[in-house]
Formats: structure tokens, sequence, C-alpha cells
């Protein structure tokens, strides 16, 4: 289950037990609008069967985290690390 976190337990979370709902006015997803609703463990619900959020830390100190669209098999996301971050886009299939 995808998690958000913050560098400092201090700074306010202003997502948390809250839902939002997000218009997309650019980008892949432009025209359409989402119901995220952020739980207080941190927890996302994004309610579809065919969206996926993937995040992970490799061992080079780097991030990626991604949306895969099983519908359309597309990927965007964000590859980051401790002092930038850049969007990322693409396609994906399944191999195995």
């Amino acid at each position: 289950m995808p998690m958000f976190t913050h560098a400092s337990s201090k700074m306010h979370d202003p997502v948390r037990g809250k839902t939002l709902r997000l218009s997309w006015t650019d980008g892949p997803t432009r025209g359409t609008t989402d119901e995220h609703h952020f739980q207080d463990d941190g927890a996302v619900d994004w309610v579809t069967d065919q969206v996926c959020l993937v995040s992970y830390l490799s061992t080079t100190g780097d991030t990626l985290t991604v949306v895969l669209d099983f519908s359309e098999h597309s990927v965007t996301g964000v590859a980051s690390n401790e002092s930038h971050w850049e969007p990322v886009y693409g396609r994906f299939e399944e191999v195995a």
C-alpha cells in the first residue's frame, strides 16, 4: 500500500485524514478528475482497478515513484534523489 512520509516528523501534514479531488489541466490525465482519500496512517485509497502506484528506493539512493495505468500501459512518475527530481513518462509491458 502506498505511503506518504515526510523528511521531518515535525512538518505539518495537510493531507492525512482528508479526501482531495484532483482535476488535471495538463499531462496524460488532462481533463479528468480523481478523488484520493489519504488515511490517517498515510495510506492512500484511489478507487480504480486499472491503476497502481509503485515507489522504491534503489541501492544508489535514487527513488522512483510511478503510476502504472494498466488500461493504456502507460507509466508516469518522478525520479528523485536528495538534490533533485525529474518527471518520467513512458510505456510498460508485462513480460512474466
